[in-house]
């Protein structure tokens, strides 16, 4: 794997999240229950409160998805997904600290195919255009509050969908990206009266 480039990487990860979404009878539109599927895909899930973790897997003796319930409901989609990933192509025994920084940055091809793998099966292109289009979102105006409805839909953070929709998915220039993150997912939380952890 380590000859892959990082466009082969990423079709690689997008191919083996469709095929399970294909094996679990999720269409390509629908949003994931990471959990459920995880569960469909062999992999118990458990959580801890750990203020430093985002996640663990272990393939043995069979195979577990550790949580860190203290992070965003968003972040714990993600991460569940992305431990999934690993146990998607083997990797053996992960363990991930709270990380800062932007989606995909890592250099590790095993954390970078686990980070698409979880990116393409929750904010699949197909479910990110159906998405916007049966809300009459137009993708070059988007607002924080629609782009805070799509995550939510989705069940991914605020800044994941935004990173991924202009990194990945070329949706945003990066100016609409940058004007996008000066809103913050607390301020649109406050607006619904949500507390920001939730």
């Amino acid at each position: 794997m380590d000859s892959l480039s990082r466009k082969d990487i990423i079709l690689k990860a997008a191919a083996q999240a469709e095929f399970v979404r294909r094996k679990c009878g999720i269409t390509l539109t629908a949003a994931v229950d990471p959990i459920m599927l995880s569960e469909q895909r062999g992999c118990e899930v458990r959580f801890m409160s750990l203020p430093s973790l985002e996640g663990v897997y272990s393939p043995s003796p069979r195979p577990v998805i550790v949580l860190g319930s203290e992070r965003p409901a968003g972040r714990r989609a993600y991460t569940c997904m992305h431990e999934l990933g690993h146990h998607e192509f083997k990797h053996g025994m992960r363990m991930e600290e709270l990380k800062t920084g932007r989606l995909y940055s890592t250099e590790d091809p095993e954390e970078f195919i686990a980070d698409m793998f979880a990116a393409t099966l929750l904010m699949s292109q197909a479910s990110v255009h159906h998405s916007l289009r049966i809300r009459g979102f137009d993708k070059t105006i988007l607002e924080p509050i629609q782009v805070f409805r799509l995550a939510s839909f989705l069940g991914v953070g605020f800044n994941t969908l935004i990173e991924h929709m202009t990194f990945t998915l070329g949706l945003l220039s990066r100016q609409q990206r940058e004007n996008l993150r000066k809103t913050t997912p607390k301020q649109l939380k406050s607006n619904f009266g949500c507390s920001p952890q939730s």
